[in-house]
Order: structure tokens, then C-alpha cells, then sequence
């Protein structure tokens, strides 16, 4: 696997120069809803996030990214989701605690190959668009070793794409 991992890599560099570092492309959109969910802890950790989303699937709401902790739970909604779901959904949640809904948010994903293992990506990334002065509100990252998604106000979207562009898809 380690073999397989490094031809990629090897791969991306060819494809997109030594400072490519395992970032292939970058995509986004924007327009995204998200919805933070802090528990009032009446439910134990092992049944919240299986009620909450009943709960999502009753009101037909999509969620696309998500970020969890014990007491905690961010999604991005997808786009298609009619806001009268959205606001069902939002009344339903007020039983397992504070709901904060916000709108006008963008997801900017970075694609590449292996990029779980290579060791320090992830904060790079965070620190580009740090010093570029982009507050990252939500972080996510699969097991699938692909993609590297940020949840941004959709204002500093273009901004985040180019800044990462600059920083991992350009020969300088």
C-alpha cells in the first residue's frame, strides 16, 4: 500500500510540479447552510447523534459535511434542501439543545491522492488560509484520503481558492 501511496504521489508531482505536495485540485461552492447543534446533554453520547438524525430523515434534510464531538454536532446542509425542512427540522433539535442556523457559507475542498498520510498537509493548508486571514468554521476530513474540506463565510471563498492555488498548485 505504501508503494501504491508514493506512485501517486509521484504521479501528482508530474502531473503538477514538485510543489503540487499531494493537492491535485481545488473545488468549492458556496451558498451553503450549516447547522451547530450543542447538546443539553439529555442524551448519552452512544444515542445523540442516531436521534439527531432521525430526525434529519424525517424532514427529508440532506447533510453533506459533518463534524461531531461528544456534545457537539456541525453539518452543512445541502443547497437542495427547501428551508421549510430546514426550519422543521430546526424546531424538532430545540429538544436536544441550542441550535445556531447560519446561511452564506461556501465549502472549498482540496483533492489530491494519499493526503492523510503525508504528515503536516492538513495544517498547511489551515495556515495558508490563516495568514491569508480566512476563519475557518468548520474542518473535515474523510477516510477516503482524497479531499480535505473547510466551511468559510462565502464572501472569502475566491480569496481561499486562490490563496491555496498559489500556495500548493503553482511553479514558482
Amino acid at each position: 500500500a505504501r508503494k501504491l501511496l508514493e506512485a501517486g504521489i509521484e504521479e501528482l508531482t508530474k502531473l503538477r510540479g514538485t510543489k503540487c505536495q499531494g493537492i491535485a485540485a481545488v473545488c468549492s461552492k458556496k451558498g451553503i447552510p450549516v447547522l451547530n447543534l450543542m447538546s443539553n446533554r439529555m442524551l448519552d453520547s452512544s444515542s445523540f447523534l442516531a436521534t439527531v438524525f432521525e430526525k434529519f430523515a424525517q424532514h427529508k434534510v440532506k447533510a453533506d459535511l459533518i463534524s461531531t464531538s461528544v456534545s457537539n454536532l456541525t453539518v452543512t446542509l445541502h443547497e437542495s434542501t427547501p428551508r421549510s425542512s430546514i426550519d422543521a427540522l430546526l424546531k424538532d433539535l430545540e429538544e436536544f439543545g441550542k441550535s445556531v442556523f447560519e446561511e452564506n457559507r461556501a465549502i472549498v475542498t482540496c483533492i489530491g491522492s494519499g493526503m492523510r498520510h503525508q504528515k503536516g498537509l492538513a495544517s498547511k493548508v489551515f495556515h495558508t488560509l490563516s495568514d491569508a486571514n480566512i476563519s475557518l468554521e468548520m474542518i473535515a476530513q474523510g477516510a477516503s484520503e482524497i479531499n480535505i474540506s473547510v466551511v468559510i463565510p462565502s464572501e472569502d471563498m475566491d480569496k481561499a481558492i486562490h490563496t491555496i492555488h498559489k500556495a500548493f498548485l503553482t511553479e514558482e
